[in-house]
């Protein structure tokens, strides 16, 4: 009885085991894995700058379309990165007008390899950094600033000016990482990078400290419009802006198109009823299909094949006879020039109308051989 049960025992035996031995030996820990930013912070990298300006009582928006720059705050800053190939000229233009006006921009040159219009306006070049960029902060300080702050500018980018026209810079070993302008009576500050103004490194060294500093060149601002990536404008838009008589043109062309092909409104004009055609129409339509498709020695060698039978059988005698003297025998008989008749038996046509006349001379020879008969 023992022995039936025995393998279900140590089968049970060594499960429980087993289970013995993983619940003394593991224990369930929880980790924390990084999943990166989520919700506004995943769409603005600039939010964390965002609030710690709210929170230090400035009023702030942000901005994601160049049409909003219509709308800028006069007095006010306004914050403007990378990743603006949406700015058109006549966004441009406002901006410029509204920092001729007393705004203050802060703009972070864009990567060497796009364009940058408005580090272009300001007569300031662009070249790429080959060599490694250092990590390790460095002290900066502003005019207005009360100490010196350390951060790490992260910059790709070398900046020059054409003419030297800025009012204040920061240089550090690899060439200028800040340039400030006076702009009518405005400001301009020029950044080769804001990577210092993320949401991952705006809590690092003096990174907040400097963000904050920056705003201090113009201290009364009443607001700060913070655009952190503008949209790229849609193909109309952008046809709007570089290729508006283009578009007149089309439309135009569009329209009358339109005008020619839209339905009049009134009544129909009835269709005209298919004209009958004649028996001759269709053989003359024939004759030409046959003629233009070169089927002409067909057409000869079936006429004379029928007139030769109508000879044969009327006067067989002739039918056998050469060619000259069956030519000046059917002459006397209906009347009709030798030459011709030699042309109409053995001869090539070489247009339609020597093909016509060939054939009126065969039905002439056995309309006259008919005739003959008869009499």
């Amino acid at each position: 009885m023992m022995r039936r049960y025995l393998p279900a025992l140590v089968v049970v035996a060594l499960v429980a085991g087993g289970a013995a031995w993983f619940y003394f030996n593991f224990e369930r820990v929880s980790e924390r894995e990084r999943v990166g930013y989520q919700g506004e912070a995943r769409r603005n990298f600039l939010l964390a700058a965002t609030r710690l300006y709210e929170r230090m009582g400035k009023k702030t928006r942000t901005v994601r379309r160049p049409a909003e720059f219509g709308e800028l705050p006069p007095g006010g800053t306004l914050v403007l990165a990378r990743y603006r190939a949406g700015i058109v000229p006549r966004s441009l233009e406002r901006v410029m007008a509204w920092v001729e006006g007393g705004g203050h921009l802060i703009v972070a040159a864009e990567w060497h390899y796009n364009r940058d219009p408005v580090l272009e306006r300001l007569g300031i070049e662009r070249r790429e950094l080959r060599q490694r960029v250092p990590r390790e902060p460095v002290g900066v300080t502003l005019p207005h600033a009360p100490r010196e702050m350390r951060l790490v500018m992260g910059n790709r980018v070398q900046l020059s000016e054409r003419t030297p026209r800025a009012v204040f810079r920061i240089d550090d070993r690899l060439g200028a990482i800040l340039l400030h302008y006076r702009h009518g009576a405005g400001q301009i500050t020029v950044l080769t990078s804001m990577s210092f103004l993320t949401n991952a490194t705006i809590g690092e060294h003096d990174h907040a400290e400097f963000a904050w500093q920056l705003l201090q060149f113009n201290p009364a601002t009443p607001e700060i419009v913070i655009a952190p990536r503008l949209a790229t404008p849609s193909l109309l838009a952008a046809l709007v802006e570089h290729a508006r008589q283009a578009l007149v043109v089309a439309a135009l062309l569009l329209a009358a198109w339109l005008w020619r092909v839209i339905p009049r409104f009134g009544p129909l004009i009835p269709d005209p009823l298919p004209a009958r055609r004649r028996l001759l129409d269709h053989l003359r339509a024939s004759g030409l299909f046959h003629w233009n498709n070169g089927d002409v020695a067909r057409l000869t060698s079936a006429a004379r094949e029928a007139c030769m039978h109508k000879i044969g059988r009327v006067h067989p005698v002739i039918a056998a006879l050469p060619m000259p003297q069956r030519a000046t025998r059917l002459a006397q008989l209906t009347g009709l020039p030798e030459d011709q008749i030699v042309l109409g038996l053995s001869g090539q046509p070489a247009d339609p109308a020597q093909f016509t006349g060939l054939i009126r001379t065969l039905q002439a020879l056995e309309a006259g051989l008919t005739r003959r008969r008869a009499e």
